[in-house]
């Protein structure tokens, strides 16, 4: 799971509302709803948080880093978190089948 931080100002950082847990596969159907719409990959997270039409909030920030690529013809993900890793296809992402390391 990705943690994602809300960065509403008026709730504090101890209050448990100012954290939200996203799963690989909601972001991976957010990028590929991107990639219909645009006709291409978001490059990172900051695509994705500019994208009116996202299915994520526009104010999470991504604990880690995630980054969309082509590889195979296929479109792929790759993310690095403090203590896991993954790697997979948007469309293995999108049903729980993206194994971290």
């Amino acid at each position: 799971m990705l943690k994602a931080i809300a960065a509403n100002a008026v709730i504090p950082l101890s209050d448990p509302r100012h954290e939200e847990v996203i799963s690989l596969g909601v972001v991976a159907h957010a990028a590929l709803e991107y990639q219909i719409r645009r006709g291409m990959l978001p490059r990172d997270v900051s695509d994705l948080r500019a994208d009116r039409a996202s299915l994520l909030p526009t104010d999470w920030q991504l604990q880690g880093s995630l980054y969309f690529y082509q590889r195979d013809g296929k479109p792929w993900l790759s993310w690095h978190g403090v203590d896991a890793a993954a790697a997979c296809t948007l469309e293995d992402a999108t049903h729980a089948r993206c194994i971290a390391d």
